[in-house]
């Protein structure tokens, strides 16, 4: 898209920076052509590799599996992702898998820019790594649980055990014992909340140690916990549930920011996984959504075979597919609630899928979406969605609209800044911002003549600014899709949303130069520009003194503080247009500069 801008010699003002921004996002969300590319001729690539270095302990078993199943063995994991498998079985010992290895094969994913789909084969002893290997055609999906650990941020004041399809007497209070029940006949259980290398936290001072693992059905566990999969550790809890008969474990190597993860929380990614599209090509799509809110690159890997499903088959054919004016909508007909992934083939040549009363995914996604993740494999495209129930269709397009790719990354960043960060935050840090400025304010009124008049326009600009904010939330609350964390309506934060407006447009009308005005719309936008300068200082603070001199690459990338950057021009150009409209109310008049000293 070609964006053609005229260039005037006048200071911007935030009206006009916000309004390049916005282009500036449209045009770094470049379409793909409308017409759709040729298929290329079918690929030749191999399903399943063995990556195992030859120095490595557990090489014996990589030569086995490759033996077996007459798959090609490869020694190193950058040589076996460059032929794009569908599958890769990375088989070493516990120790080989440290944090700089596994950061290692994360950027080689990215960089490969596959969809492979790979899983670690390891264990306290070759043999449990072996059992391991085995154990993939013993799992099923019939009894599925999602546990919650206590996480007041996400609206988890108490711990609790879902049970899918069982919305009343499916939750139970969780505690330690409950939790060791649960596990003992789970065929898939998720955990999200506080955790580490060697525990899953239930509560305050409660936890699940590696040691508190029962024996084990052949179960798929996944938990989003802070460096949930940490094998070089003597007290692993990955390699503990394997050792009590898992067949899979997956978490993040590193500490994931909370709400970025599709399906965490009851959603159970992983239930309705079949031939077609496996758990370790969910767990892909996961990393993908990771890697739109928060991951440099992907750090989410499973332990087990990533061929691992727990439905036999899958019915995610269509019904019947239809094609107009370019667009190929494919009907699957009525289906139960819940997340499903989809493979739609020969789909890789569309870039826009549209799902209704679900959401809308393009491959160039800027920022993460908790609902749709969609991902390129081969000639076919891999869908995880979150559906309600009910008839589900999936429209697809070669390109997205270009009104779509300029509305999409504003609403997010909107839905970010005035209804994610005040339904997450706590009230202290509003409460004293208020006051701050309010003191601010009344010392620049005292004496000040036109007070009243100021103080008027001020406080309607708060109503203006805190309503506008109370409709958009109550239109949005049940369609925001930037995190997976419930979220409800912060009403501190609207108030400090009203009052800093009204602090900030007293400053501007008051002030006689454009800094002094540029000084009113920062008061104003003061929550949303915070929440940039927060989130930068603390992804570049962790990124240049904790990741790169331990990883040798940043952990974390920047896309909330794009998100939250975005957010604060399109509140700064609603606040200068307020402005421009209160200046011309009957009386208003225009603050004028001060008369030069003589």
């Amino acid at each position: 898209m070609d964006v053609v801008c005229s260039v005037s010699m006048r200071t911007p003002t935030p009206c006009s920076v916000a309004i390049l921004l916005c282009l500036c996002v449209c045009a770094v969300s470049p379409g793909r052509v409308a017409v759709a590319r040729i298929q290329e001729s079918p690929s030749t690539e191999p399903g399943t590799v063995v990556v195992c270095n030859p120095q490595d302990a557990y090489f014996p078993l990589a030569a086995e599996i490759s033996r077996s199943e007459s798959i090609p063995s490869y020694p190193e994991l950058v040589q076996a992702l460059a032929l794009k498998p569908r599958f890769l079985l990375w088989v070493g010992s516990p120790g080989f898998f440290s944090d700089r290895i596994l950061a290692e094969a994360g950027l080689a994913m990215k960089a490969s820019e596959s969809s492979t789909a790979a899983g670690i084969i390891s264990g306290r002893t070759l043999e449990e790594a072996r059992a391991l290997w085995m154990r993939r055609a013993q799992a099923g999906g019939m009894r599925a649980y999602a546990v919650n650990g206590e996480y007041p941020p996400a609206r988890v004041t108490h711990g609790r055990i879902l049970t899918p399809g069982r919305p009343a007497a499916g939750k139970t209070d969780l505690n330690r014992e409950e939790l060791v029940r649960v596990l003992q006949e789970a065929d898939y259980l998720t955990f999200t909340g506080h955790g580490g290398g060697s525990y899953w936290r239930l509560a305050e001072g409660i936890s699940l140690t590696a040691a508190d693992i029962p024996r084990l059905p052949p179960a798929l566990l996944a938990t989003a916990s802070c460096q949930a999969l940490r094998l070089n550790l003597d007290s692993s809890i990955a390699l503990a549930a394997v050792s009590q008969g898992a067949a899979g474990y997956a978490g993040f190597v590193f500490s994931p920011i909370e709400g970025y993860l599709i399906g965490e929380f009851d959603g159970l990614p992983l239930l309705y996984t079949w031939p077609g599209v496996t758990s370790g090509e969910v767990i892909q799509l996961q990393n993908r959504g990771a890697m739109r809110g928060f991951a440099a690159f992907p750090h989410y890997f499973l332990l087990g075979d990533p061929r691992t499903v727990l439905q036999p088959e899958g019915s995610w054919n269509p019904n019947g597919i239809e094609t107009f004016r370019g667009v190929r909508t494919c009907n699957y007909g009525e289906t139960p609630p819940g997340f499903f992934p989809i493979r739609i083939r020969g789909g890789a040549q569309y870039h826009f899928i549209q799902v209704p009363g679900v959401a809308s995914a393009s491959d160039e996604d800027l920022f993460y979406n908790s609902r749709l993740q969609i991902m390129n494999a081969g000639p076919d495209k891999l869908v995880l969605l979150m559906h309600s129930g009910g008839e589900l269709k999936i429209s697809m397009q070669a390109e997205a609209p270009r009104l779509w790719r300029l509305t999409d990354p504003i609403l997010d960043a909107l839905d970010h800044s005035l209804l994610f960060l005040p339904g997450t935050g706590g009230t202290a840090m509003p409460i004293a911002t208020i006051c701050l400025a309010l003191l601010g304010i009344l010392g620049l009124l005292r004496g000040e003549e036109s007070a009243k008049t100021l103080l008027t326009r001020g406080s309607l600009a708060g109503i203006v600014l805190g309503l506008g904010q109370v409709l958009y939330v109550m239109n949005r609350i049940d369609r925001i899709s930037i995190t997976s964390k419930p979220v409800g309506i912060g009403i501190a934060e609207i108030l400090v949303t009203a009052l800093l407006g009204s602090c900030g447009m007293i400053l501007f009308l008051k002030a006689g130069f454009p800094l002094r005005r540029l000084a009113g719309v920062t008061v104003a936008v003061f929550p949303t520009l915070g929440a940039a300068g927060l989130t930068f200082a603390m992804a570049f603070g962790f990124n240049a003194f904790f990741a790169r001199p331990s990883l040798g690459t940043g952990l974390y990338n920047y896309r909330m503080t794009g998100m939250a950057l975005i957010g604060t021009a399109c509140h700064a150009a609603a606040f200068v247009v307020l402005a421009q409209m209160l200046q011309r109310l009957p009386g208003a008049g225009r603050a004028r500069r001060p008369a030069p000293r003589i």
